[in-house]
């Protein structure tokens, strides 16, 4: 589920020791960036644009938080 627009993002610390640990070793500042869900997702879609892309690779490397599995 997607959550609204106006909804700042931060990382899921109490969800997960991992998220926790790398929040924690992080520099500060780095995963409280006060963005919120609009501006993620416009800027996700911005990077989508088809001149951005050298070849099937480059696309593939895009992926980013998407699964990787799927395209390999």
């Amino acid at each position: 589920m997607r959550p609204s627009n106006d909804v700042l993002l931060e990382p899921l610390v109490e969800e997960s020791d991992v998220i926790k640990a790398a929040v924690h070793a992080a520099p500060e500042g780095k995963y409280a960036t006060g963005v919120t869900a609009e501006e993620w997702f416009r800027r996700r879609v911005s990077g989508r644009r088809a001149k951005n892309y050298a070849g099937p690779e480059a696309w593939k490397a895009s992926r980013g938080t998407e699964d990787q599995s799927v395209y390999a």
